[in-house]
């Protein structure tokens, strides 16, 4: 009774204590909504924008004008703040969905007049010029419009944001001059304008912008010499001048910049002598790239303390006749580049027992070097993962780096001997490049183990014979994109599980000795894109595929120098569906997988670009790099028969089309004209009828056009490209007519010269190729433009047509 009346006396005690504590305790705050201005601003700007893929889950999903989901402040990408609770952030960069919109100075974008980030990195503003209303928002401190496909000039109303701090319009494709309003904004500490196509001169008053930590104006156009007053900027860490056109001196004055970390000069014009020791004072300096200018480089008595804590080094192309003995000093070094030097003889070995001890990435390509002292996996190169030594004089065998080697390049030296199976522990072996040797034997079937992570596999022009691995048939994945093995003496059928190798893009086997019918099986690969079988012992016949014909991805196929018999593959030319497509694309490669070989391009790698060697216009050509857009069908020198089908016409993206030397009959279809981007067309020594087709002057960028030795008759057409063909073109065909040839319309037939049958096969009088370059008459040809870099081989007639087998077919009658 006392307890209970205790506890009864304490509850009316202690409640009222915690009601009255609770009453004056303060309540959570409530949340804070945006406004209703800004909220019609930013839905007026989602409803302009198109997602590529509307069904991902992106932040506009949040984005809702109803509900709870009203608040602005709560949808993802947007950020308020300040007192009266404003829209002050704009992030887009991972918003999803792939948006993109055309953005002009009406946006609702810019009603945002409190926004102090906008982050629109990556998004698609569809060729827009930067709008001039961009300078309505004066409270911006960050803007990042990179990656955004924007064009046109910087509009002078940037100079309003007076307190941006940082301004990224990198990878866009601005133009014109950096006008002087930039330097108005003094508070900029970065401001990155790299990968545009800027012209004219540094402004000297960017020197004004002394607060600085990062400028970088890399792969644009500009010119003249650097500025001294970059020296100005004493807290400058950042500097990338690379890929422009600048001439002059480095001015001594960078030495004052003792902030620096990087700096980047690659690729310029600059001249002079360049002394090690101007950057004795840049203690903290990680990372130096002068390559590919025209200076020479000095190296002072200070030359080792100049870079001591430099990790990445790049001095391609720095007229150095010896490697530098100050590298031996250089603990930290992590990369270096010392490719398209003097450098030759021997490798030293104070080199392999210290700098390489340290390095990762190592490129020594195109200088003189003929040998390593000892076998390259005696040094305790432990950390190295790429090694270049391409266009070198190397001789003896193999050099045998570590076997954690993830890119191994030593193409284009005068190496033999048969390969080590010692390559077969590199397990982490990605790129791998031995072409242009004098290697033998057969190939070590262990490389097919290799396939799991190694992508790109260059053997070509050795003199490998066997059969070939099996690649894709001992690892439950097979990584390969390109193969290859071409000019070498390989034999054997191709293997089926390359069937297994999903992503392979490029495959190569053109003159070995491979005995086997057309790989149909590879149709399955989606990705492939450029088949080569050419000079080998194929055989038999193109037949209709049993299941959908595939390649769908293939652009270029050569066939040419088989025994491939009966009629062209009509519906293969229906379903190489990538050929009827006319890119618009002309400026990029086809390429594989970008890695650490293509080091010293600033903070960028380049990719590995694939090559081949095909017949075009008449002339053996090498291309060192492929136009993504160029598409090819060589079918030449087999024994096709039959007529020329008309569904040759649904390959209307094709740039060459090479048909001659076969068994050809019927007439040329005027179907043909509908292959409009088409550049060279072959279709001599066949058995072709009948009149060449007035249609065919349509194809305005036809530069290349061969029908000799067919039974063509008739006028020669004449307008456009066709009055650029010489006779040569014509010959063989008794019954054209009309300009080029002397034969006139209306004249009698000449008679053909004696036993021409029997001098058919012994005469090269009676085979005769143009190998003269044909100006294109009316339109440029893009095809000489793919092969950058490329080798003109030029032949003579004869000694072609006894190389190759050339056959000529004696006429039916």
């Amino acid at each position: 009774m006392g307890k209970g009346l205790y506890l009864f006396m304490s509850l009316q005690f202690i409640l009222p204590f915690k009601i009255l504590l609770a009453a004056q305790s303060p309540l959570p705050p409530p949340q804070l909504w945006c406004h209703d201005d800004e909220r019609s601003a930013l839905l007026e700007f989602k409803g302009s924008l198109v997602l590529r893929y509307p069904d991902f889950d992106t932040c506009f999903n949040s984005w809702r004008p109803e509900g709870e989901a009203r608040n602005c402040c709560s949808w993802e990408g947007v950020e308020c703040g300040g007192p009266h609770n404003h829209v002050i952030g704009l992030n887009l960069i991972q918003c999803g969905g792939d948006p993109y919109s055309s953005i002009n100075s009406n946006s609702s974008i810019f009603r945002l007049v409190h926004l102090q980030k906008l982050n629109l990195n990556s998004f698609d503003l569809n060729y827009s010029s930067i709008p001039t209303s961009l300078g309505n928002l004066q409270s911006l401190r960050e803007l990042t419009l990179s990656r955004c496909n924007l064009q046109g000039m910087i509009p002078p109303s940037i100079s309003n944001l007076t307190k941006l701090v940082t301004l990224d319009l990198t990878f866009n494709s601005l133009r014109g001059p950096i006008l002087p309003f930039i330097s108005n904004l003094t508070h900029l500490v970065t401001l990155e304008l790299a990968y545009n196509q800027f012209t004219g001169e540094i402004l000297p008053s960017l020197g004004n912008l002394i607060r600085l930590t990062g400028l970088d104006l890399r792969l644009n156009q500009f010119t003249g010499e650097i500025p001294t007053q970059i020296a100005s900027l004493t807290h400058l860490q950042r500097l990338g001048l690379s890929f422009n056109k600048l001439h002059g001196t480095i001015p001594a004055s960078l030495s004052e910049l003792q902030s620096l970390t990087y700096l980047f000069l690659r690729s310029n014009n600059l001249s002079g002598t360049v002394q090690l020791d101007m950057f004795s004072e840049m203690e903290h300096l990680e990372q130096l790239i002068l390559s590919f200018n025209n200076f020479s480089l000095a190296i002072g008595p200070n030359g080792s303390d100049s870079l001591k804590n430099v990790q990445i080094l790049g001095l391609a192309q720095c007229n150095l006749s010896e490697f530098p003995e100050f590298l031996e000093k250089l603990d930290n070094l992590f990369q270096l580049d010392l490719s398209y030097n003097n450098l030759s003889g021997q490798i030293p070995e104070w080199f392999l027992n210290t700098t390489l001890q340290t390095l990762a990435y190592l490129n020594l390509s195109r200088n003189s070097l003929t040998s390593f002292p000892r076998d390259l996996f005696y040094y305790n190169a432990t950390y190295l993962q790429s090694l270049d030594l391409r266009f070198n004089k190397l001789q003896g065998s193999l050099p045998i780096p570590p076997k954690q080697i993830g890119y191994y390049l030593v193409s284009d030296n005068m190496l033999s001997g048969e390969l080590s199976p010692l390559l077969c522990d590199w397990k982490y072996v990605s790129l791998l490049d031995l072409s242009k040797n004098n290697f033998t034997g057969e190939l070590p079937q262990c490389l097919s183990s290799l396939s799991e992570n190694l992508v790109m596999l260059t053997l070509h022009s050795n003199n490998f014979h066997g059969r070939i691995p099996l690649f894709g048939s001992n690892t439950s994945t097979c990584a390969l994109e390109m193969i290859d093995l071409s000019n070498n003496q390989l034999q054997g059928p191709l293997p089926r599980s390359l069937s297994n190798c999903s992503e392979l893009t490029f495959l190569n086997v053109g003159s070995n000795r491979i005995h086997d019918t057309f790989p149909s099986w590879l149709g399955s690969l989606s990705g492939l894109r450029v088949l080569i079988l050419q000079s080998n012992k194929f055989h038999g016949g193109i037949e209709k595929p049993k299941r959908d014909p595939g390649f769908p991805k293939l652009q270029i196929i050569d066939l040419s120098y088989n025994n491939f018999q009966l009629s062209l593959p009509s519906l293969y030319f229906q379903s190489w569906r990538h050929m009827g497509v006319s890119s618009p694309e002309r400026n990029y490669y086809l390429s594989g997988y970008n890695g650490p070989f293509g080091i010293f391009q600033g903070f960028e790698y380049s990719s590995y670009d694939f090559s081949m060697t095909i017949i075009n216009k008449g002339v053996e050509m090498e291309y060192e790099k492929i136009f993504g857009y160029f598409k090819v069908v060589d079918l030449s020198s087999n024994n096709f028969t039959g007529e020329i089908p008309d569904s040759i016409a649904s390959l209307d993206g094709l740039h060459l089309l090479n048909l001659s030397n076969n068994m050809l009959i019927g007439s040329v279809s005027p179907s043909m004209a509908a292959l409009m981007q088409l550049e060279s067309l072959d279709l001599s020594q066949n058995e072709l009828l009948g009149d060449i087709p007035l249609q065919l002057t349509q194809l305005t960028f036809l530069a290349f056009f061969n029908v000799s030795y067919n039974n063509l008759s008739g006028p020669i057409p004449r307008g456009k490209q066709f009055d650029s063909f010489q006779s040569n073109s014509y010959l063989g065909n008794e019954g054209l007519c009309g300009d080029p040839l002397s034969r006139k319309c209306g004249s009698p037939p000449q008679p053909p010269p004696p036993n021409s049958a029997e001098n058919d096969e012994g005469s090269d009088a009676t085979f005769e190729i143009e190998w003269k370059a044909v100006a294109a008459g009316y339109a440029g040809s893009f095809i000489v433009a793919a092969a950058v870099g490329h080798k003109i081989i030029t032949k003579q007639p004869g000694w072609f047509a006894q190389t190759f087998g050339l056959r000529q077919h004696r006429r039916r009658t």
